[in-house]
């Protein structure tokens, strides 16, 4: 038995000695950003120590193997940990993470002619085409104007919430595509600043987005529209909805001005697509008016400090009909971003006012943030 085992020891060693595994090109990367956010619902005040939700708190590992000089093979693994997000804080809640969450976990084949196939956890092809934003100031804010305060509850002006789930979250989104997910994606090659994308994703859903970015020496210009086919399996503010149209656009020119815009939109299944029953009692095709989002970003990027560049941006975005038929979600902002080069790091400093307008004449309180913190990146 001794010699058996032995033997078995031996062949394993010499197994893991000629193994023909090579070493990959790894590399660590990510970033720590946290902020003080001061919120203020119209009844209730408070100070939170959070997790910037905006760009959250995370670790990136990279590894490539090169085949040619065409062909790289590669893996990635990313994870967030995050206490006290900034998007799930409310008056008298602190939502710790003890745990990383997935972001990405996958793998792909890049290849320069022939383009890349990702397969895994991770971005779907109409991730983020609502969110290209080169105005210097994402870390601070961007198209997704709940990452800061939106778990943050409405009141009534006798300082009762209007429903336990009835916060800033649930009454606007940004249409970002389908989000991440378990998915097969495939981008072409990139052609006059052009990138085509496709996936397939959990749950028969699918998307394609188009994707732009150049540089014309006076202007920086990039944008992304997207498609998304939610099958049978809508994101739950949007039950009934089978499909979404999103896009944005971004223009930087070389003195610093910059404008951002970002639009999206659902369409619902129509009453007589949801059961013959209802298309025979009905007999009309009435469907409920489709939620829209809207927003921009004017800001300016100079070099007023040796630290780095500063960035400032003003805001203004709409959300319509999204909760419920009628509703106007209104937010506006105001950003600077001081970028320290030497130490990798982003000072920021937000301030965010949401307010809500109801046809059934419930209209809560409005709210306000304010935050300040750093990003650091590794």
């Amino acid at each position: 038995m001794f010699h058996r085992k032995a033997l078995t020891i031996a062949c394993a060693s010499v197994l893991v000695a000629v193994s023909p595994w090579a070493a990959a090109d790894v590399t660590l990367k990510g970033h720590v950003n946290r902020a003080i956010m001061y919120a203020d619902d119209g009844v209730d005040s408070e100070t939170f120590f959070v997790d910037n939700d905006n760009s959250s708190t995370r670790i990136i590992i990279d590894a490539r193997h090169p085949l040619n000089d065409d062909v790289t093979v590669g893996a990635q693994f990313e994870v967030e940990q995050q206490s006290q997000a900034s998007n799930e804080v409310s008056m008298g809640t602190y939502p710790n993470h003890n745990a990383f969450r997935e972001r990405k976990l996958e793998t792909y084949f890049m290849s320069k002619k022939m383009g890349t196939l990702w397969l895994g956890q991770g971005d779907t092809a109409s991730k983020a085409t609502s969110e290209v934003d080169l105005s210097g100031t994402a870390v601070a804010s961007y198209a997704d104007t709940s990452g800061t305060g939106g778990a943050l509850h409405w009141r009534a002006a006798d300082g009762s919430k209007l429903g336990d789930k009835f916060t800033i979250g649930s009454v606007t989104t940004y249409f970002d595509g389908l989000g991440r997910n378990d998915r097969v994606r495939y981008d072409t090659p990139k052609l006059a600043g052009f990138m085509l994308s496709a996936s397939a994703v959990t749950a028969e859903q699918y998307d394609v987005a188009l994707r732009y970015d150049n540089d014309f020496g006076f202007m920086k210009l990039a944008g992304a529209v997207a498609y998304a086919d939610f099958a049978d399996a809508p994101p739950s503010k949007l039950p009934g909805a089978e499909s979404q149209f999103n896009g944005s656009i971004s223009a930087l020119f070389d003195f610093g001005l910059n404008l951002t815009l970002s639009a999206g939109t659902t369409d619902f299944k129509k009453l007589s697509d949801l059961t013959d029953t209802l298309k025979d009692t009905l007999e009309d095709d009435r469907e409920r008016d489709e939620p829209v989002n809207y927003w921009g970003k004017l800001g300016y990027q100079f070099s007023a400090l040796p630290l780095g560049k500063t960035a400032v941006s003003v805001e203004y975005g709409e959300t319509l009909d999204l909760a419920a038929q009628g509703d106007t979600y209104k937010t506006y902002g105001a950003s600077l971003v001081q970028n320290i080069d030497a130490a990798s790091t982003e000072l920021f400093l937000h301030y965010q006012g949401f307010e809500l307008d109801r046809d059934n004449g419930v209209n809560p309180e409005d709210i306000f943030i304010v935050m300040g913190g750093a990003r650091v990146k590794f």
